[in-house]
C-alpha cells in the first residue's frame, strides 16, 4: 500500500500558515495606524491620556486598540462636553475607506499566491 499526496499537503498547510502570518501582521500595521490617529484626536491637558493609547498584539487576524485611562471613555463619550470627543470614532471613521480598501488588496494577493 502507497499514500501520495503529502508534498500537496504540507504545501497547502503551509501557505495557510504563511496567509496567518501575513494576515497578522496588516491587521497590526492598520492598528498601529488607527492607535496614533486616536492619539492625534485626544486633547492634551497633562498628556496622559493621550499618552496612553495601546494597540494589542495581533492574533487570530485581530487586535485591539485601547485605552485604559479611567476617565477616557468620559472624553470619548462625553461627561463635561455635550458630545463628547470621540477620539477613537474619529479615528475609526477617518482610517475605515482606506482599511477597507487594502483589506481587498491583500486577501485578493494571499487568494492569488
Amino acid at each position: 500500500m502507497k499514500i501520495t499526496g503529502f508534498e500537496e499537503l504540507y504545501k497547502r498547510l503551509d501557505k495557510i500558515a504563511n496567509s496567518q502570518v501575513k494576515l497578522n501582521r496588516f491587521v497590526a500595521q492598520h492598528g498601529e495606524i488607527l492607535r496614533s490617529e486616536a492619539v492625534k484626536n485626544t486633547p492634551k491637558d497633562t498628556g496622559r491620556l493621550q499618552g496612553s493609547w495601546k494597540r494589542s498584539r495581533a492574533a487570530q487576524s485581530k487586535c485591539e486598540v485601547y485605552n485604559n485611562t479611567e476617565y477616557a471613555a468620559h472624553v470619548e463619550y462625553g461627561h463635561r462636553t455635550r458630545n463628547g470627543r470621540k477620539m477613537l470614532h474619529r479615528a475609526i471613521l477617518t482610517h475605515k475607506k482606506n482599511f477597507e480598501e487594502n483589506t481587498k488588496a491583500i486577501l485578493e494577493n494571499i487568494m492569488h499566491d
